[in-house]
Formats: C-alpha cells, sequence, structure tokens
C-alpha cells in the first residue's frame, strides 16, 4: 500500500504539531535553510532591539507543500519567504512591475522558428529571486523563521551571536527574496543588464522582455523572458 500524501497545515507551525512527520518537515527546514546559507541569502542574527526604531522588520513566511515525486516517494518543501504586504513604495522599494512576454510576442516568436527553421529551446532559473543582488541600501530585515537559531548555532559554532533580552532576532537580506514586492522587478533588472553587457543584446522598445541579437553573417537570436 503506498503512503498516502499528508494533508498540509496552514502554516509551519501546524505541520510541526504532526508527529507522525513532525521530523521531514524539520528536515525540509534545515534543507531550505542549509540552501539559503550556500546562496548567502540572509546575514547572521543580531538582536533587534539594536535595530533603530525606524527599521522595519518584515515576518518571515515558510510556504509548506507536500506532493508525490514518484512512486511511494513524498517531498515534504519548506520554502523560505517574506511576507511583503506591508511593504510601502518609496520607502521599502521603488518598482513593483516586471515586464513580461505578451502572447503576440511569443506567437512571432513561434512564427519566426518555424518560417526560418530555427530551434525553440525553454530555459528556467531555479531560485531566481535569490541570485539577484541587492544593494545595500535595498536590502530590508526579516525575522527569524521557526528553528532557525537551533538550526544556525549547530551549523555554525563558532560564530559567535550577540544575546537578545527579548529573545527577538532579525536577519538582512542579501538577495531578493520571494514575497518582497519588488522581487520579480529586481531580477528582470539584473537579467537585462546581463543579456545587453554580456552578450550584447538589444531590448525591444515595444516588448521590454523580448531581447534579440544579429551576427555578422545573418544569424540572429531572440530571448523571451518571463518573471
Amino acid at each position: 500500500t503506498l503512503p498516502q500524501i499528508p494533508k498540509v497545515g496552514k502554516t509551519i507551525f501546524e505541520c510541526l504539531k504532526d508527529e507522525n512527520h513532525k521530523k521531514h518537515w524539520e528536515a525540509s527546514l534545515e534543507h531550505q535553510f542549509a540552501k539559503n546559507a550556500t546562496q548567502q541569502v540572509l546575514s547572521k542574527p543580531i538582536p533587534r532591539e539594536n535595530l533603530p526604531d525606524t527599521i522595519k522588520v518584515f515576518q518571515s513566511v515558510m510556504a509548506v507543500s507536500c506532493k508525490e515525486v514518484g512512486p511511494a516517494l513524498i517531498k515534504f518543501t519548506a520554502r523560505h519567504c517574506v511576507n511583503g504586504g506591508p511593504m510601502i513604495k518609496g520607502m521599502h522599494f521603488d518598482f513593483s512591475a516586471s515586464p513580461t512576454a505578451s502572447y503576440p510576442a511569443l506567437r512571432t516568436m513561434i512564427a519566426i522558428a518555424a518560417a526560418f527553421n530555427l530551434t525553440l529551446a525553454s530555459l528556467d532559473v531555479t531560485n531566481c529571486f535569490q541570485n539577484t543582488m541587492i544593494p545595500p541600501e535595498k536590502r530590508i530585515w526579516i525575522s527569524l523563521p521557526p528553528r532557525y537559531m537551533q538550526w544556525f548555532k549547530k551549523t555554525y559554532p563558532d560564530v559567535e551571536v550577540e544575546f537578545s533580552k527579548t529573545n527577538k532576532y532579525a536577519m538582512q537580506t542579501m538577495t531578493g527574496m520571494q514575497g518582497e514586492k519588488d522581487a520579480g522587478c529586481g531580477w528582470y533588472i539584473q537579467l537585462k543588464e546581463n543579456l545587453e553587457t554580456g552578450f550584447d543584446m538589444k531590448t525591444c522598445p515595444a516588448e521590454p522582455a523580448l531581447f534579440v541579437k544579429f551576427y555578422p553573417n545573418g544569424d540572429f537570436l531572440l530571448v523571451s523572458t518571463s518573471t
């Protein structure tokens, strides 16, 4: 008999109360924390009372899911996000819109590929927001998700964390994170700069998510992006 996919609680706290699957949720948390550390997403924790009163600390959210990925194989996922609802435009971010290729542009690309016998390929960037470098003045502060301090002290026993009298800590984001209102926009800007400067591509004025490059021999490359 194949195992049934467990019902996922609304929050990670509810999932951790499930004694039958508690160890799996704890493992999924540690996996996410380790992945963030590898990508250098967050600073080390510091006491929240050390931050100026003007600094807004946003809530960490663990987006949980549980799905079957093979015969008798279930994946427990806890994705670290930010509750960007309270983010204020002009204070915490400047722009939130991210250009996405339109249907006419995609249909035109397919028609061009068919007419010129070109190759179509699809690429997916894993953890694209966490690969977006954020300048210091655009970084935000977030609270610690559950079990984070235990994992941090176990993983980095030689890193000293200042004691908090209130037992409340915060971390600064070094990169973009899901949930931030400008996460998609930040990724598009970085992608655009890399395509233009690194690959000598041109941005289509009418379709900001469409990029083109012409080669001396007459060949050309079209790249359509969607964030």
